[in-house]
């Protein structure tokens, strides 16, 4: 399954994107390696402190810190980023013969906004940064 999982990511081109939008790291782990882990982290439904802490699936051999500093960096422009994803994902469809029929409605939506958390003191729960808004 993760040779196909890497085999998809190479497919968007995550190095030469980042490139392109002036947002690759100087040193350290690179960039487009922290973007794949954290999407595979969503596909397994897990969160970085939960991948950290119990090293799950050994996708993580780099520490929590990481994945949040890339996450609140300023260069990083989310929404652009994540456009130019959907934009690749289109252009992908379209190569490989998967779009939609030109008479049918089509629908590709990518949500990004941040739900508002209350609570009092429970486990797990935490303020949700807006990487966007910074």
């Amino acid at each position: 399954m993760s040779d196909d999982l890497f085999h998809l990511f190479g497919k968007f081109g995550i190095g030469h994107l980042l490139s392109r939008l002036s947002l690759e790291k100087q040193d350290g782990v690179s960039a487009s390696e922290l973007i794949l882990s954290l999407c595979l982290f969503r596909i397994v439904g897990k969160s970085i402190h939960s991948i950290c802490k119990h090293k799950i699936y050994e996708l993580s051999n780099h520490g929590k810190n990481c994945f949040y500093r890339m996450m609140i960096r300023p260069q990083m422009d989310w929404r652009r980023l994540m456009n130019h994803f959907a934009m690749r994902y289109m252009c992908l469809l379209r190569k490989y013969g998967e779009a939609p029929q030109s008479d049918t409605t089509t629908c590709f939506i990518i949500d990004d906004t941040v739900l508002e958390k209350s609570g009092v003191r429970m486990e797990s729960i935490s303020r949700v940064f807006d990487h966007v808004k910074a």
